[in-house]
Order: structure tokens, then C-alpha cells, then sequence
């Protein structure tokens, strides 16, 4: 009886602190959007970068809150945990719910193929059971090179570059050339509030970091009392806890008619993950002691960026019924964490 109270308790507990982790991460990326938009940023670059960024924040603060208090393992298991859950289970979803994903036009081939080697890194790095120091700055590099071949990309696909348009500006003035009066109107126009987002950023970020250290106290009593280690609950409750934001904003996006800012959402964040992964590596190096849980997940996730980016490659979007085969992975992957673990 006291058991079974103890298990609504914590699990109204974790639904309240991942309900409120969710509002906070949408007022940061609400705030980020804004910022984004006022620098011009093409729209999937937007969702991959700023959002995908964004949208880990959860992931960041939890990762640097288990490295410093010695629980790596809680972190990596939320990380690839996320990973595996937002190319599944998220993705499956909103092809589902909005009848496919498309992707044609939106990510060119040589952009897929460079990401699909960028989440298989760790498959490799994590042979040894070990994330060291250098394993985790290789992994912040190859999450740097992304972002710096999908900018370059973005922005020279543009009708107009941005060095053109810098040029045509300040030189020639020959670019939808806007009168003293009006552009001085624009300009206090994108101004205004601008303060204001930057101060509710800050609200954002310290709100994540105070609700993740919550969270983390809350995994931490829930491995105590169940007995499962700390990797499994990364990997089972931390990584759906923390991809909520991402659930909400690729859904909605995706129904206001943007599905760029969506499918990068979910790429970026997967991929940010990847990032995140090797920061926590260089606060800390981690051994890992569930050798059969992370056995299991790399093995998931290989097949889960492997299904994703095969039925992105093929036809151009990813289709209701393969979202389906999306979601059916994710609740077999569940279902083998479960039973692997202690």
C-alpha cells in the first residue's frame, strides 16, 4: 500500500515538474524564435539551430546537474534515450497525426547523409563503454561542422546572399531602396520588446535550471526505491519528460502550415543531443556500468536513424504508415529497456 502511494506521489510529482520543464523550454523558445526571426533566419536552419538548441536546454541542464554530482549515466540515458525517442516515437507521431512529414526541398541528400554519420558517432566512441574527455569534444565538433554546412547551404541556396544584400545596402543602396522616414519606423518597430524577450530568455534558462535540479532529485529518489539504475531512468523517463517541448512545438508547427521549422525542430534537437552528449563527456568522463541497457540503446538508435532517414530518402517525405513503423519501434525499444533492467 505505502509502495503503491509512493508511485502515484512520484508520478504526479515527475508530471508536474516535466509539465512546468515544458512551459519554461516554450517561453525560451518562443523567445529564441523571435530573436531568430528578427536576423532573417531561413526557416528549417531556424528549427534545426535555434529551436533544436533551444528545445535541449532540458537536456543541457540535467546533463551538467548529473556530471557534477557524479550520475553521468542518468544524462547519457536521457540523451540517447531523446535521440531515439524524437527519430520513433515524435516523428511517428506527427506523421500520424498530420497524415506524413515532408521533406522534399526541405534537407538536401548530402545534408542527410552528414547527419546520419553525425548520430552514428557515438555508436563508435561508446565501444569501449567509456565517454572520455575526447570523445566528447569530437562529438561537439562534428555538431559544430553541421550547423556550419547547414548555414553555408541555407544561405547560398537564398535568390540573394547575404553578402549581396550587405553589399547592395550599404554600397550600391539599390535594394528595395525604403525612404528615411519609414525605415527609421521599421527599425523601432523590430526593436520594440526586444529587451523584453532577452529578459524573458533569462527567465527561461534559470527556470530550466532550477526545474531540472527538481527532477533530477526526483530521478535520483526513484532509483533509491525501485532499484533500477540510473541510465534506464535517463533513458525511459527523462528522455520523454525532456522532448516534450519538442512534441508540442513540431506538432503545432507543423499544423500552422510550417513544416520546415518542424522537421528541423526534430532533426536539430536530435541532433543537439549529440552536442550535449559530448559536454557532459568533457565536465566529466563516464563509465558505464549497464553494459546490456546501453548495449540495447545504441542498437536502437541505429536502427532508429537508419528507418527515419531511409523513408526521408525514399519519395521525399515520411508517410502515415511509416510513422506507424516509427512508433511500434519506440514501444519495442521501451519494452526491452524495461525488461534489461536490474
Amino acid at each position: 500500500m505505502n509502495l503503491a502511494i509512493q508511485l502515484i506521489g512520484i508520478g504526479c510529482a515527475f508530471f508536474v515538474v516535466f509539465a512546468l520543464i515544458g512551459k519554461t523550454a516554450v517561453l525560451v523558445v518562443s523567445s529564441i524564435d523571435r530573436i531568430g526571426k528578427q536576423y532573417r533566419i531561413p526557416e528549417f536552419l531556424l528549427g534545426f539551430v535555434i529551436l533544436g538548441l533551444a528545445t535541449s536546454t532540458p537536456e543541457l541542464f540535467i546533463g551538467i546537474q548529473s556530471s557534477l554530482t557524479g550520475i553521468g549515466q542518468l544524462s547519457v540515458g536521457n540523451i540517447l534515450g531523446g535521440i531515439v525517442l524524437l527519430l520513433s516515437l515524435i516523428a511517428g507521431i506527427v506523421s500520424v497525426v498530420n497524415g506524413g512529414i515532408e521533406l522534399k526541398g526541405l534537407i538536401s541528400r548530402p545534408i542527410l547523409l552528414g547527419v546520419t554519420f553525425i548520430f552514428f558517432t557515438p555508436l563508435f566512441l561508446l565501444l569501449d563503454s567509456h565517454l572520455s574527455r575526447i570523445d566528447g569534444g569530437m562529438l561537439m565538433a562534428f555538431y559544430l561542422f553541421a550547423v556550419f554546412l547547414l548555414a553555408y547551404e541555407s544561405y547560398r541556396e537564398r535568390d540573394a546572399s547575404l553578402v549581396q544584400k550587405v553589399w547592395s545596402v550599404l554600397i550600391r543602396r539599390s535594394v528595395e531602396p525604403v525612404p528615411p522616414d519609414r525605415e527609421a519606423i521599421e527599425k523601432k518597430e523590430e526593436e520594440k520588446g526586444l529587451g523584453y524577450t532577452y529578459f524573458l530568455l533569462g527567465v527561461g534558462i534559470v527556470g530550466l535550471l532550477i526545474l531540472s535540479r527538481i527532477a533530477l532529485e526526483l530521478g535520483l529518489y526513484t532509483t533509491q526505491l525501485f532499484g533500477f539504475g540510473a541510465f534506464v531512468v535517463g533513458f525511459l523517463i527523462f528522455a520523454l519528460g525532456t522532448n516534450l517541448p519538442e512534441l508540442t512545438i513540431a506538432l503545432t508547427s507543423h499544423k500552422m502550415k510550417h513544416e520546415a521549422l518542424s522537421l528541423g525542430n526534430i532533426v536539430g534537437s536530435a541532433v543537439a543531443n549529440i552536442f550535449v552528449l559530448g559536454f557532459v563527456g568533457v565536465i566529466r568522463p563516464i563509465q558505464f556500468a549497464a553494459i546490456d541497457n546501453l548495449r540495447a540503446g545504441m542498437l536502437f538508435l541505429v536502427i532508429a536513424v537508419t528507418l527515419f532517414f531511409f523513408f526521408s530518402a525514399t519519395g521525399g517525405r515520411i508517410t502515415r504508415r511509416e510513422g506507424v513503423v516509427l512508433i511500434v519501434l519506440n514501444v519495442i525499444f521501451v519494452a526491452i529497456q524495461i525488461f534489461l533492467s536490474p
